[in-house]
């Protein structure tokens, strides 16, 4: 066990203990190479046996994973930093990534996480696994459950979905090849498939680990209780869009032949899903009433000055009528009888002309039409000037 401040390689400083895979003793630590000092994750290889023939496979297997992190590229795989010997200790350092694993989150969370999230997780690591498998050889990782996927999360345990969900524990990956059987049978109780078991673990061995960690995520069923029988999801979560029993309960077929044929496909299900995942998170925040509500479609825009022109045009046609009907009633309030009619003014030369008439004053809803067209500057910042 190692303590706060041992430095490896003099480079590496020790801050913390993280915790204990099923191979390896993780760490907390920091990189002091360089003017940024980075975090890393140091782990350190644990033997099982004294059989040297067995730590030897042991440490085949710590090796692998170091070994496909050189290899292998992908946003959902830490970084490989260093790997190393030093007083008959073996380590394997990387990119410290992720604040929660999802085994930590949920258990915070009461066991379960929102639909959005599980297809959130669900796309990003069926792309890392559509990645993994394409190498040539593949590479199958065994592992796949909630301990060994990070996050990163917020202050209210919400998973951040900016940033991917990362795949942490390589240490029983393997390359696999059509026909071969696995060297070391290992998996996780509840999450490996049959095949698994059987020492015969392949690409399609992932899909079913990844759709039983998805089937808890969504129902909070623990699969470990019911090993290879997961209750249906319409009997746990009646309100879930059935597609999703039905994804799901292909991945989890216990014959590897009925399942989804790779990771693409798989993704293009979901993918299909992830719609409905949306419209129940809508209806979900419409029951819990107004102020939860999520806006799905932009916020009406503010109307535009042609509108208020429109307005007051249609103002100035009503005025119009207006004196005309009361020209032809007689004449406006006020006046002398026939002193702005068309006819006297032609035969009545002796009549002055009458005096200029301000438009404010002949026509009394033109200071309104004015307004509705004199945009005023508080309104063209409103509307992007």
């Amino acid at each position: 066990m190692l303590t706060a401040g041992v430095r490896l390689r003099e480079r590496f400083r020790v801050l913390r203990p993280l915790g204990r895979g099923g191979q390896s003793q993780v760490y907390l630590a920091v990189d002091e190479r360089g003017d940024h000092h980075q975090p890393v994750v140091v782990k350190c290889l644990i033997f099982h046996s004294t059989d040297q023939r067995t730590r030897d496979e042991e440490l085949e297997l710590f090796q692998q994973e170091a070994a496909i992190l050189g290899a292998v590229k992908h946003p959902s795989l830490p970084r490989l930093v260093d790997t190393f010997s030093e007083e008959d200790r073996h380590y394997v350092v990387e990119e410290q990534v992720g604040s929660m694993d999802l085994d930590a989150l949920m258990r915070r969370r009461g066991g379960r996480l929102s639909v959005e999230e599980v297809a959130y997780l669900g796309h990003h690591l069926l792309s890392l696994l559509d990645h993994v498998h394409r190498q040539s050889p593949a590479v199958v990782l065994r592992d796949i459950k909630p301990s060994n996927i990070t996050v990163r999360a917020t202050q209210d345990l919400e998973i951040d979905m900016a940033a991917p969900p990362w795949f942490i524990d390589l240490t029983i990956a393997v390359r696999w090849s059509p026909g071969q059987e696995d060297a070391v049978k290992m998996g996780s109780p509840g999450y490996a498939p049959p095949e698994q078991y059987r020492g015969k673990s392949e690409p399609r061995s992932d899909l079913y680990a990844l759709a039983a960690m998805m089937h808890q995520m969504l129902s909070g069923h623990d699969p470990v209780t019911t090993q290879f029988a997961l209750p249906p999801l319409t009997v746990l979560m009646p309100d879930l869009p059935r597609g999703w029993e039905t994804m799901l309960r292909r991945a989890l077929s216990l014959d590897v032949g009925p399942r989804f044929r790779t990771a693409a496909e798989m993704r293009q299900a979901l993918e299909n899903l992830m719609p409905l995942a949306l419209a129940l998170k809508t209806a979900r925040h419409s029951r819990a009433g107004p102020s939860a509500r999520v806006v799905t479609t932009a916020p009406p825009r503010p109307r535009r000055a042609m509108t208020r022109l429109q307005v007051a045009l249609a103002l100035v046609m009503a005025a119009l009528v207006i004196l005309g009907v009361l020209a032809a009633l007689g004449g406006l309030p006020g006046a002398r009888k026939n002193r702005f009619s068309r006819g006297a003014l032609i035969a009545d030369a002796r009549c002055p002309p009458p005096p200029p008439i301000a438009p404010a004053a002949a026509v009394p809803a033109l200071p309104i039409i004015l307004s509705f067209i004199r945009p005023d500057e508080g309104e063209n910042d409103r509307q992007g000037g």
